[in-house]
């Protein structure tokens, strides 16, 4: 399941800079903080500002450690519940420079998502959780990227239709040829390959929807050794039917969250 209160949370290390300058804007979004305030949260160096590694932020893109967190940089309510600093990121992405994750950190939150839940039940229910998101948003504020190499909505939903046809693929072919070598896709190729910034977003949902509907019906009739019939896929080594179902399930969550904040963004914008 998606972490709750401090369960989950990943530690994250590396440097995470917000210009000198940029610490006024940030105070007058949220007047109790001073500037004096937000900088105890920081150190110079090289003439940025870099967040104190021990700081954690209750933000879903940026899962610190909450051992030792400091509590000018949560609410007075402690390490629960969302920071003031995490609205203010919710407010202003890419202020904050992202740390690329590991393999493994995003393996392990992407188990935290489906801990214990019904993963075919996970899948069949995505498209209708998009449809909701999206139904009234403008077409612009779909189309809207948050950073020039970051997707819009649009691209997400084009990405996700386009992995579940590579799922669709691997499925078969590991209950076909049990032991199936499985080549990993370069994403980003595929989106300037498959130009997802031009989709129609509803034909882009349709296709996803389509594709989900005929692999949850295939799934439905394994038979208990089908589901243990494997791959081995070249990043992440032996991978079986049920793993990859655990895998997709996941991977909505993870999609369907960045979508939740850019259109949170996009609104607050």
């Amino acid at each position: 399941m998606p972490p709750t209160g401090n369960e989950g949370l990943l530690p994250k290390t590396g440097k995470e800079t917000i210009q000198d300058h940029d610490l006024p804007a940030i105070s007058a979004l949220s007047p109790k903080w001073t500037i004096d305030e937000l900088k105890g949260s920081f150190r110079l160096e090289n003439k940025l500002l870099v967040r104190d590694s021990r700081v954690g932020l209750r933000h879903p893109s940026a899962r610190l450690s909450a051992k030792g967190c400091r509590q000018k940089a949560l609410s007075h309510s402690g390490c629960s519940g969302k920071s003031r600093w995490g609205k203010l990121l919710d407010m202003m992405p890419g202020m904050v420079a992202e740390k690329q994750e590991t393999p493994e950190e995003y393996r392990a939150r992407l188990a935290g998502y489906v801990a214990g839940k019904d993963v075919l039940e996970l899948q069949r229910e995505a498209p209708r959780t998009l449809a909701r998101l999206i139904e009234g948003i403008p077409e612009e504020a779909l189309r809207r990227r948050p950073a020039p190499k970051k997707w819009s909505v649009v691209e997400i939903i084009a990405h996700l239709a386009e992995d579940e046809l590579t799922s669709t693929w691997r499925y078969r072919q590991m209950i076909e040829h049990n032991g199936v070598k499985l080549l990993g896709f370069d994403q980003d190729q595929w989106a300037q390959l498959g130009d997802y910034s031009s989709w129609n977003i509803n034909e882009a949902l349709e296709m996803f929807r389509l594709l989900r509907e005929a692999n949850l019906r295939m799934l439905a009739l394994l038979s208990p050794e089908e589901w243990e019939c494997a791959g081995e896929h070249a990043e992440r080594g032996k991978l079986t039917v049920r793993e990859l179902a655990r895998h997709m399930a996941a991977h909505d969550m993870n999609h369907i969250e960045q979508i939740e904040r850019l259109l949170a963004h996009n609104r607050a914008g």
